[in-house]
């Protein structure tokens, strides 16, 4: 007699079924709802300022991670930036992220606020101010409007 057969569904590998610390507290341990597992290096993710998790919260229709960190720090990781990490991809450089996350945090507002003014997702924002996605050009423009600076001197 074998194993019972699981039916995998299209989009089953975007689901986050558990999300765990490791023994050791330096990698953060992933189970896909379609059964793929992997582990992150906490060293590897741009969020990440080395204090404690506190908690762990998956969200977004179970497609990202809300990390929660001792010092206070909040961080997200959506399916896809796991899935990136978790093959050894590095954190992405550029002057944009650092650049909108030092405006933002120049005229006191949270990524949500910042966010909801521009019209996308905090999850998004996160992603543009950790440089795991670029943002397109309406949205750039929005940004650089809502931040009270022009285009040219945001990029």
């Amino acid at each position: 007699m074998g194993l019972p057969a699981r039916k995998i569904e299209s989009g089953s590998e975007k689901k986050i079924e558990e999300v765990s610390l490791s023994m050791d507290g330096r990698r953060l341990i992933f189970l896909f709802e379609n059964g793929e597992g992997c582990a992150v290096s906490r060293k590897s993710l741009p969020g990440d300022d080395g204090t404690s998790i506190i908690a762990l919260q998956i969200f977004d229709h179970r497609g990202a991670v809300s990390v929660s960190q001792a010092s206070g720090t909040v961080y997200d990781l959506p399916w896809d930036s796991i899935k990136h990490y978790a093959r050894g991809g590095k954190q992405r450089s550029s002057a944009l992220g650092e650049r909108v996350k030092k405006l933002r945090k120049e005229r006191e507002l949270t990524q949500e606020n910042l966010a909801r003014a521009v019209g996308i997702s905090r999850i998004q924002m996160n992603r543009i101010e950790s440089d795991v996605s670029k943002p397109g050009l309406e949205t750039m423009m929005r940004l650089a409007e809502v931040l009270g600076i022009t285009l040219k001197d945001m990029v």
